[in-house]
């Protein structure tokens, strides 16, 4: 027929192939776009890990502000304004009042995160110790003992005489052995300068118990010695250091007579009836005039005392024998 054949009703060959390629390019897009929300997503994920915050939060960091010295309750408050939890611990502090913000843990300025739980250390004051005892030393021991236990030996140190205890060594100190003190506290001490000087009194030609009175009136301790003597009995003879200056407290010693002795008379050439007269007046209180004889053929000589045994001007005991030698007739 001369008729032309009818077009058919299905795409042609062309047109598939125009249309994958627009499927492929869309699909590619797709793709680039998933991909670039993944990394989005996995870029935030991961600052926030490193911030340390989780994902979907986030954390205010806040300064810790500088509350040293200022009282607790005042301390507390401006930490918890900064938005802190605080927990109170006490500590020793010698330039910080008792009651009194030493410091913080974490430290001023530090950057912690809101809420977080800050530590206030708070002032108990100084740290107590107890003092020793000085007593019996001299002032270099005591500065290293005080030291030991963180305390300090006071500039100015008192002196004093002292009976017991020997100079340069430490007779008292304040505050006192055993007493709880704050370290750094300083200790005062005195310090002995020995016994304490005196002037003896001068107590020779008194009585013994006028000397004794004297002597331990003016702080001594008396020592007596009796002695055998022609001076009355219980005269003081001598004193030991009497008129100088001696530590009060020390011993004298009086040396005091018996009064046991007298002085022999001179008997030559007296009569024997005069002897005992003579003896009684130089202080003899015998009675026992023993006589030696000697014959003389002079009248005039008989009776005479011609010689004695103690020689005139020696010292005799009172209740003494006396032996003279006495002229009787008789040839020689």
């Amino acid at each position: 027929d001369g008729a032309s054949a009818p077009r058919a009703s299905g795409p042609v060959e062309g047109d598939d192939s125009g249309n994958r390629k627009k499927k492929r390019r869309a699909s590619t897009i797709a793709w680039i776009v998933a991909l670039v929300a993944l990394l989005g997503v996995g870029g935030v994920v991961a600052y926030n890990l490193v911030s340390g915050d989780d994902l979907g939060s986030s954390e205010t960091q806040v300064s810790v502000p500088d509350v040293r010295d200022r009282p607790q309750a005042e301390a507390e408050q401006i930490l918890e304004d900064a938005g802190f939890s605080v927990q109170v611990e006490e500590a020793a502090d010698t330039d910080i009042e008792r009651g009194n913000a030493i410091r913080t843990d974490p430290g001023t300025d530090s950057s912690v995160p809101e809420g977080s739980r800050i530590t206030l250390f708070v002032s108990s004051g100084k740290e107590i110790t107890e003092v020793p005892d000085l007593t019996g030393m001299n002032t270099e021991q005591a500065q290293r003992a005080l030291s030991d236990v963180g305390l300090k030996l006071k500039s100015q140190v008192e002196e004093e005489p002292s009976d017991s205890v020997d100079a340069g060594k430490i007779t008292s100190q304040s505050p006192g052995q055993g007493s709880q003190v704050s370290k750094g506290t300083e200790v005062a001490i005195t310090v002995s300068t020995g016994a304490e000087k005196v002037r003896v009194p001068t107590v020779s030609g008194q009585q013994l118990d006028a000397a004794r009175d004297n002597l331990e009136g003016a702080g001594f301790t008396v020592n007596v010695q009796m002695v055998d003597s022609t001076e009355p009995e219980n005269q003081v003879l001598s004193a030991s250091d009497e008129g100088t200056q001696q530590p009060k407290g020390s011993t004298i010693t009086i040396t005091v007579s018996r009064g046991n002795q007298f002085t022999m008379p001179n008997l030559q050439n007296r009569n024997i009836d005069e002897v005992e007269g003579l003896l009684k007046d130089a202080g003899w209180t015998g009675s026992n005039i023993q006589r030696d004889t000697v014959n003389t053929i002079d009248p005039l000589a008989i009776d005479r005392v011609v010689g004695q045994n103690d020689s005139p001007g020696s010292t005799v005991s009172k209740d003494a024998t006396i032996t003279v030698r006495v002229n009787v007739l008789g040839l020689p």
